[in-house]
């Protein structure tokens, strides 16, 4: 770049491809990595005639990067088969948490009811005695609060 400006002045600076190169400096060992593997698939690509890909070093590279990939693909391969597996055994351990969960709210949701049913049939009863009158608006006022409320007292 130094020599460009140099040889163009200042009508050579180009940020554009300053950016470019420092993104391939920057990518570098990535787009080597990937050069290996690619050039098993397309073995007679032009590129593989020049360096850096043409060495004895980039070749040996390749070929352990081959097997590299191979022993990952493998592994993953014996990985999703346990997968099945795994999430069955991962849902039999939410459902039985939920199940757990639910069984408690019930039975506090049980015991609530209790305590409401015999809060409300105090209620009735102090009603009923705080009315007073004879025995048949009594019991008229102990029928209706047992309809009202579905509770007897």
């Amino acid at each position: 770049m130094q020599n460009r400006t140099q040889t163009l002045g200042g009508k050579a600076k180009d940020f554009a491809l300053l950016h470019f190169l420092n993104l391939l400096i920057s990518l570098r060992r990535i787009i080597l990595q990937d050069a290996a593997i690619l050039q098993a698939k397309y073995p007679n690509l032009s590129i593989w005639q020049y360096e850096p890909f043409n060495t004895s070093t980039f070749v040996s590279f390749s070929c352990s990067a081959q097997d590299t990939v191979a022993r990952a693909e493998a592994d993953v391969r014996g990985m999703i088969g346990e997968l099945p597996e795994a999430y069955a055994q991962s849902l039999r351990g939410v459902l039985t948490t939920v199940s757990i969960k639910s069984s408690q709210e019930q039975e506090m949701y049980r015991q609530s009811c209790d305590a409401l049913h015999a809060r409300v049939g105090i209620m009735q009863t102090a009603v009923v005695s705080a009315l007073g009158g004879s025995k048949a608006k009594r019991q008229k006022m102990e029928k209706l609060l047992a309809e009202s409320t579905g509770m007897h007292c």
